[in-house]
C-alpha cells in the first residue's frame, strides 16, 4: 500500500467518524467530538491532497494553503460560493 492509498483510508475513515458524530444528539461533549473530528479529518485532507499532486502531478508544496490553491488551479477542487 502507497503513502496516499494509506492516507487516503486514513481520510475516508474520518469523514465517516465526524459524519457519524454529527448525526449523534448534540450535547457539549457532542459538539466539543465533532470539532476535533473536523479537525483530524481537515488535517488529514491536505495531506492526501499533498500526496496526490507529488505522485500524479508533480507538484510539490509544503503547506495547506499552497496544496488547496494548486488543487484549485487543476480543476481537482472547485470553489463552491454558499
Amino acid at each position: 500500500m502507497t503513502k496516499l492509498e494509506a492516507l487516503t483510508v486514513q481520510f475516508r475513515s474520518a469523514v465517516q467518524r465526524l459524519q457519524e458524530v454529527i448525526a449523534m444528539p448534540k450535547n457539549q461533549i457532542v459538539r466539543d467530538s465533532a470539532i476535533l473530528r473536523f479537525e483530524i479529518a481537515l488535517d488529514l485532507s491536505w495531506k492526501v491532497l499533498k500526496n496526490y499532486l507529488e505522485d500524479v502531478h508533480g507538484i510539490l508544496c509544503a503547506s495547506p494553503k499552497g496544496c488547496y490553491r494548486e488543487a484549485f488551479k487543476l480543476g481537482i477542487l472547485e470553489y463552491e460560493e454558499m
